[in-house]
């Protein structure tokens, strides 16, 4: 079978049923490829052996995690790293539903003994899921701000499609290489860290927290769940940051500093005692430099909404009053996809 070209590929397992099976998933600029084994049993004694080749659209990819379980114990780390093995995994979402409404996603692993995905492979993916939303940041953001706050209904917001002016690529659409400014804490492989940089268009963040237990209370020391990842800028619709002491700050290397990342995005749970799908909003918590840049922060998140504060609080106040209802928004996509402005500084919240 002859394929397009190839952007970029890797190998890793993937969940078949009950079994790990190995795949080839190959990345060209329209779709995602991923050929797997598949086995059936005919006439009740004959084993049918073949593969088959799963097409995703890549305009069906929304997201990315890079997740890892890792032991950081300083001298016995390799061993525990030989004896025990250490979780890598990439889970790919996508826009299609399960049938409970869910989102899909591709989940792939790495063998827990070995080198794990490439250093190059998630920012090869970041450019292959993200490089579309390059310029969008703050007309996006502000969107989201306003469906967040029940100001504009999301069924309301119309994008006007029309191919003669759509079918070409969009032009001059350029992502700063360097980020507006970032948080960072520790150095990875080295217990809890993170580095999070904010770019006009999206948050990459790549950081790793301490495992937990009954409910948060406990955490092993030894143990670190981590993320490489990118969240959306228009997705971030708030933060909230935390310091604290321990033993009323008699322990002086306990202090704890944090900044907590509140998104749009939904997720759900099922637990086992009421046997009903909850829904729940996605926050990313990670440790912090004492110090954090408020107004470089406040800027990101709120920014947006800056110029409008008036007219979406007048609004708001008529749609609590029953006076209006949500407010509808339409515009051309080629005009909604147009750069938006990326100059953080000098603006005053």
């Amino acid at each position: 079978m002859s394929t397009p070209d190839i952007m970029f590929d890797f190998s890793a397992n993937m969940r078949q049923g009950n079994n790990l099976v190995p795949v080839n998933p190959k990345f060209t600029k329209a779709l995602v490829m991923v050929e797997h084994p598949v086995a059936s049993c005919e006439y009740g004694c004959c084993l049918r052996v073949g593969s088959a080749n799963d097409f995703i659209p890549r305009h069906k990819l929304l997201g990315y995690d890079f997740q890892t379980t890792e032991w950081n114990c300083g001298f016995c780390t390799p061993f525990m790293r030989c004896c025990c093995g250490e979780f890598k995994g990439l889970t790919i979402e996508t826009s299609d539903k399960d049938v409970t409404g869910s989102p899909l996603a591709l989940s792939f692993y790495q063998p827990i003994t070995g080198p794990g995905f490439s250093k190059d492979l998630p920012g090869q993916i970041k450019s292959y899921i993200f490089k579309s939303l390059d310029g969008v940041g703050e007309k996006a953001q502000l969107i989201s701000h306003m469906i967040e706050d029940g100001i504009v209904d999301s069924a309301g917001i119309q994008l006007n499609f029309k191919l003669s002016e759509e079918m070409s690529e969009q032009a001059g659409q350029t992502e700063l290489e360097e980020p507006l400014f970032s948080v960072a804490y520790g150095t990875k492989g080295v217990g809890k860290y993170s580095s999070i940089k904010f770019f006009p268009s999206y948050v990459a963040m790549d950081y790793g927290n301490n495992t937990t237990c009954l409910g948060g209370m406990c955490c092993n020391p030894f143990q670190l769940q981590t993320h490489d990842m990118v969240v959306p800028r228009f997705k971030v619709v708030g933060y909230n940051s935390l310091e604290s002491d321990l033993c009323g700050g008699l322990c002086c290397c306990c202090k704890s500093s944090s900044l907590v990342i509140r998104t749009s995005e939904r997720a759900y749970f099922c637990p086992q005692f009421c046997g009903k799908k909850l829904e729940y909003t996605k926050v990313h918590s990670v440790a912090s430099d004492k110090g954090l840049d408020h107004a470089a922060l406040m800027s990101y998140v709120y920014g947006p909404i800056q110029d409008s504060t008036t007219a979406l609080h007048a609004t708001n106040h008529l749609i609590g009053s029953r006076l209006a209802g949500p407010i509808k928004i339409s515009e051309s996509l080629s005009g909604f996809l147009s750069p938006s402005a990326n100059a953080i500084k000098g603006r005053k919240i």
